[in-house]
């Protein structure tokens, strides 16, 4: 720790600046080459691509002071996101941000911007702190930016430490574009099988069956949310799936799901089993319905030390086999077209999932059980593949979340990690 100089991170940066909006709300966002990057877009350690606005060139050249340059640190600095924090790469360029997202423009003559980046993370508690004390509550301005103060190594020591954790976000990264082009491919053969039925020269054999959804559901199971801490009976320690860990779910992390107890006479029927099927069944909104879905799988069960429950907002459905990979793709085939609407009922905002009607009422044509299986044993290892890769990433992420502050601070060097 030597060699660290303490410094005021405005001193280290050539811009660090909020951005701005187009006037007109929704309608601003009329589409063209230029990403608008928003709160929703910045995610700690990842640039998330879901929701990214686009505006046209005249917008555009409007908001030309907030240009996006490659490596620049984005931070979220107003909001329930505030203190998130990414860095920028070419594949988002041509962008600007809007007043919930601000620029921060490394020198690289005197810091790395990956660095920075890493930084910033390793002191979000801080950042955190001073948006909720600050004038505006939840909010980060620019004068608080400029202030920080940072234990700033050489240059070359923090290129070699920014490595070190960058390696293991693109190890992520490419582990998450992998795990789509395959969740992708499993789409396309159940629409190449069932929808369009290319394999059966273009129209639906004849011993299919017209029946409910609910002849393909063995049991219903329900859920359940304990206690946070063991107390009297409540000593049955599981993982609590919910609403919220669904997208993990699908890609083989259960890293965020809450370690809850229940009791033990409920243990044995809340547990969860291979290919058992979990369903959000309230919350969602007007444009995303409730209905959400995650299939669990026997590598996730192995890798977890507590069995794994889903919570009372969620049911989870024991689907009679071959058929729950089929179920499963029908499932999301329906929901991507908007068919959980029909059957969502509730007032005030919280809608919730009419299972029973859905699975009972809703009509499909199912196949024979020879061509689910074959469908099965087609889609099983490439549901394997997903589980494993996102195994595989919650580790990296965990030693990647271990290793930041002990860089951060000096403990660690960057050659030992490699030891």
């Amino acid at each position: 720790m030597s060699e660290w100089k303490e410094c005021r991170l405005g001193d280290l940066c050539t811009k660090i600046g909020s951005g701005a909006t187009p006037s007109g709300g929704k309608e601003a966002y009329k589409g063209g080459d230029f990403a608008l990057i928003r709160s929703q877009n910045v995610l700690d350690f990842e640039f998330s691509h879901n929701g990214l606005a686009y505006i046209n060139d005249l917008q555009a050249h409007k908001l030309d002071g907030v240009a996006v340059a490659t490596d620049d640190v984005l931070l979220n600095i107003t909001g329930d996101s505030v203190a998130r924090t990414c860095i920028v790469d070419s594949s988002i360029l041509p962008a600007r941000v809007n007043q919930h997202v601000a620029i921060i423009r490394v020198n690289p003559n005197m810091a790395n911007s990956r660095f920075i980046h890493a930084w910033l993370i390793y002191k979000k508690p801080e950042l955190l702190s001073l948006a909720s004390f600050g004038a505006t509550r939840n909010a980060i301005t620019k004068r608080m930016i400029e202030d920080l103060s940072i234990s700033l190594p050489p240059l070359s020591e923090q290129k070699k430490i920014a490595a070190v954790l960058s390696a293991l976000d693109e190890k992520i990264e490419t582990n998450r574009k992998i795990n789509a082009r395959l969740e992708e491919l499993a789409q396309a053969i159940f629409k190449s099988w069932f929808i369009d039925f290319e394999p059966f020269g273009g129209k639906m054999p004849n011993d299919w069956k017209e029946v409910s959804l609910n002849s393909m559901v063995e049991s219903i199971v329900g859920g359940d949310w304990g206690k946070e801490e063991e107390i009297n009976t409540y000593t049955a320690k599981v993982l609590c799936v919910r609403g919220a860990d669904l997208n993990n779910i699908k890609c083989g992390s259960t890293d965020k799901a809450p370690t809850r107890y229940i009791l033990n006479k409920n243990f044995k029927q809340k547990a969860l089993s291979d290919h058992n099927i979990v369903v959000e069944i309230s919350g969602g909104s007007p444009t995303q319905s409730t209905g959400r879905i995650a299939m669990i799988s026997s590598i996730l069960l192995k890798e977890n030390d507590s069995a794994i429950i889903c919570t009372n907002f969620c049911k989870a459905l024991k689907i009679k086999e071959p058929y729950c990979h089929f179920f499963y793709y029908l499932w999301n085939y329906l929901y991507n077209n908007r068919v959980m609407f029909i059957y969502e009922n509730g007032s005030n905002g919280l809608k919730n999932l009419n299972l029973t009607n859905l699975i009972e009422r809703e009509l499909c044509n199912i196949p024979t059980e020879r061509v689910a299986l074959d469908f099965y044993n087609i889609i099983e290892p490439i549901f394997s593949k997903i589980q494993k890769m996102g195994i595989e990433s919650a580790r990296l992420a965990e030693l990647r979340d271990t290793l930041l502050p002990k860089l951060m601070s000096g403990e660690l060097k960057p050659e030992e990690c490699h030891e």
